[in-house]
C-alpha cells in the first residue's frame, strides 16, 4: 500500500487492533472510481470469525478519505463512515479451523463458481450497489438508518432478507485518521415486516430486540422473520405504542402540491406515488399523535405536516406546511387509498390527495410491479 494512504492505514490499523496479525482475505477494485471505474469502494477486507456460527466480517474501503484530504470539512474523513457487514458461512468444522488460523487458500483456488462457496461475491456486489447510491446522490447512511433493497439481498436467491438497517458496529468503535475522524456502520440485513416495525417506532428498538438473539446481527439468507415470534411482535408493538416512530421524514420523489378554486375558498391538492400513501397514512399516526411533526421529501419539493388544534396550510415556495389534527390523520388514514385516484381528505379548507401508479424497480433498474 502506498505510504501516502494514511486513511487506509488507519483503518487497517483499527482491524489489527481487532485481529491481531492475522491477513486478512482482501478484494480489491481493479478500475478505481476516481480514473472511471463503476464501483467506489476501492477495497474490502473479510476476516473470519468462528463464534457464534461460522461467519465472515466484511469491512470497507472507500466511503472514506484513504489518501490525501480533499473534502472541506476537516473533522470527518470523507463520508465519515465506512460500512462493515457480518455474513453467515456454511463450512465444516475443519475448514473452520484452517480459515480462523488465516487460510483462506480454498477461497482463491478453482473456478468462481468453487470460490463461491466460501467467498460471499453477493455481498460485496450489495455494499458497492450502496456505495453507488451515496457517491451518486450525496445521500449518507447513519446507525438508525433503513433502505428497502428492490429485492433479495443476494438478488439470484429467494431470500427474505430485502431490506437492511444500520448501527453502530459493536466491536470496531470510531476511530480518528490524519483525513478526519469515521464510524464503522454495520449493515444488517432485514425483513419488510422487520424494516416497517423500524418505521413504526425506532431501527434501536427493533436491532436491539434481535440482538437479544443474536448479538453480532449475522446476515443469514435462510433467516425467517423475527416477528413470526410472538414474544418479538408484542414487544415491538408495545414500542411503538409506547413511544411512536423516531423516523421523522420519508423521503420519496414524484410528490407534488398545488392550490386551485374551489367555489369561495382555495383547495390545497398534493400528490403522492400509490407505493407512499399507506407509509404516509401509518407515519402520521406514529408521529403527529405523539405531537411530533413529519415530512415527505423529494429533491425538488417538501411537505412538513405539524401537530396542531385546527388544520390550516401555508407555502413558502419549494416547502409546504400543513398544520394538522388527530381527525386529519384518522380522515387520511381511512380514506386516502394506494390506488389511482383523487381522494377528499379535509372540507374546510379542502385538501384532496391525488395518488398515481407507481412503478417498482429492482436492484437492476427492471421494473417488477406496479402499485396502484
Amino acid at each position: 500500500m502506498e505510504s501516502e494512504a494514511k486513511g487506509w492505514d488507519a483503518i487497517a490499523a483499527a482491524l489489527k487492533k481487532l485481529y491481531g496479525e492475522r491477513e486478512p482475505l482482501h478484494f480489491g477494485t481493479i478500475v478505481p472510481f476516481y480514473l472511471g471505474g463503476k464501483d467506489p469502494i476501492h477495497g474490502t477486507d473479510l476476516q473470519f470469525n468462528a463464534d457464534p456460527v461460522p461467519h465472515w466480517h466484511v469491512i470497507t474501503y472507500g466511503f472514506s478519505e484513504l489518501w490525501e484530504k480533499e473534502s472541506d470539512d476537516p473533522e470527518v474523513s470523507g463520508f465519515g463512515f465506512e460500512l462493515t457487514m457480518r455474513v453467515k458461512l456454511n463450512v465444516t468444522p475443519s475448514e473452520a479451523a484452517e480459515f480462523q488460523a488465516g487460510n483462506y487458500r480454498r477461497c482463491t483456488e478453482g473456478d468462481h463458481q468453487s470460490k463461491s462457496r466460501y467467498v460471499p461475491y453477493w455481498a460485496l456486489n450489495c455494499l458497492q450497489n450502496l456505495a453507488r447510491y451515496v457517491f451518486e446522490s450525496g445521500n449518507v447512511f447513519d446507525a438508525g438508518h433503513h433502505v428497502d433493497l428492490q429485492g433479495p439481498i443476494r438478488t439470484d436467491s429467494d431470500s427474505l432478507i430485502r431490506a437492511a438497517a444500520f448501527r453502530l458496529d459493536p466491536v470496531l468503535p470510531p476511530i480518528d485518521t490524519p483525513n478526519g475522524s469515521l464510524d464503522f456502520l454495520q449493515l444488517v440485513g432485514i425483513t419488510l415486516d422487520e424494516c416497517e416495525a423500524m418505521k413504526r417506532w425506532t431501527t434501536s428498538g427493533v436491532l436491539n430486540l434481535m440482538a437479544e438473539h443474536d448479538p453480532l446481527l449475522i446476515v443469514d439468507l435462510a433467516r425467517r422473520s423475527a416477528l413470526e415470534s410472538p414474544q418479538m411482535r408484542a414487544a415491538v408493538v408495545a414500542g411503538a405504542a409506547r413511544e411512536g416512530s423516531s423516523q421523522a421524514y420519508t423521503a420519496t420523489q414524484d410528490i407534488t402540491w398545488r392550490t386551485a378554486k374551489h367555489m369561495n375558498s382555495e383547495a390545497l391538492i398534493m400528490e403522492f406515488p400509490a407505493f407512499v400513501v399507506d407509509d404516509i397514512a401509518e407515519m402520521l399516526k406514529a408521529r403527529i399523535l405523539f405531537g411530533r411533526n413529519y415530512a415527505v421529501t423529494s429533491d425538488e419539493v417538501e411537505i412538513h405536516f405539524e401537530p396542531s388544534k385546527v388544520v390550516v396550510w401555508r407555502n413558502e415556495e419549494k416547502l409546504l406546511g400543513v398544520d394538522v389534527n388527530p381527525a386529519f390523520v384518522t380522515a387520511f388514514g381511512e380514506k386516502v387509498k394506494p390506488v389511482e385516484g383523487r381522494y377528499r381528505v379535509w372540507e374546510s379548507p379542502p385538501i384532496d390527495v391525488i395518488v398515481h401508479k407507481s412503478p417498482i424497480y429492482d436492484q437492476a433498474g427492471n421494473v417488477i410491479r406496479v402499485i396502484g
